[in-house]
């Protein structure tokens, strides 16, 4: 019985760290989105607003998994990109009006 539950918690310890190197580099390719446009942009080849609003797109656009999604926040913790609502955008995440509004999720 012992053994059959440390090798169901390995298991499950071994799931949860593939889940998080996958969201590890789920986060680098989007770090990887907006430092190729910070280039641009600091390059001259793009206006930085043009190119905010370009990155943001491409982030997006990007999904993994069957329903996983990309959010994005300023350091003020305003929403710039909420693909679920994307009405939520520029609010501030931080300080909840309703008990849901401001939880952050990874799914």
């Amino acid at each position: 019985m012992a053994l059959a539950a440390a090798l169901i918690w390995l298991q499950a310890e071994r799931a949860f760290e593939a889940r998080k190197h996958s969201l590890e580099q789920l986060v680098a390719t989007a770090h990887g989105v907006l430092a190729a446009h910070k280039a641009l942009a600091d390059s001259g080849q793009m206006p930085v607003e043009e190119a905010r609003k370009r990155a943001l797109k491409v982030i997006g656009a990007m999904w993994f998994g069957k329903a996983d999604y990309f959010t994005a926040r300023n350091t003020q913790g305003i929403s710039l990109l909420n693909r679920r609502r994307p009405r939520r955008k520029a609010r501030i995440a931080t300080k909840p009006s309703t008990p849901r509004e401001g939880t952050i999720r990874a799914g």
